[in-house]
């Protein structure tokens, strides 16, 4: 390795450059997010049921539907899934997002709704990128569609 000093003008160089790749390495993942996105709309996950063979639980009752580490949980890992450096923005960020939690599990129908559409559709995009199955709602002991509300907010410095 060199040992030379470096200039402040070669280091502001060198923080611009990594800045610029870093970027780069951001715009890339979001347009891979939009593609993923995409391909999820045009070929959604079908699943027919066949209400004689589903065996109930031996639950009574409603039973919400429930996600492996909470909702506390669920909320964090949109957090690691959402691309925040696309977004222009200053100040607080608020939306809501909806979907709705399938009997198997899987989510569909992701909706956003707030004041910033690109904020909205990296919301959509962080819920449709969570890895993890939710245990759907039941109601007597039988799976039924279950819809969940989260507000998500964020600051922008």
């Amino acid at each position: 390795m060199n040992s030379k000093k470096l200039s402040k003008k070669e280091i502001e160089q060198l923080k611009l450059q990594k800045e610029k790749e870093l970027n780069s390495l951001e715009f890339e993942r979001n347009e891979e997010y939009l593609l993923e996105l995409e391909k999820i709309k045009l070929n959604p996950l079908i699943i027919n049921f066949d209400a004689e063979n589903i065996q109930p639980i031996e639950e009574k009752g409603e039973v919400p539907a429930r996600y492996p580490s909470g909702y506390d949980g669920f909320r964090r890992e949109i957090a690691e899934k959402f691309c925040a450096g696309t977004i222009e923005a200053k100040g607080k960020m608020s939306t809501e997002i909806m979907f709705v939690i399938e009997k198997d599990g899987s989510i569909i129908d992701v909706k956003a709704t707030g004041a910033n559409d690109d904020f909205n559709r990296q919301a959509q995009l962080a819920v449709y990128l969570t890895e993890k199955q939710w245990r759907p709602a039941t109601i007597n002991g039988y799976p039924v569609r279950y819809r969940v509300k989260i507000p998500l907010h964020l600051n922008f410095d």
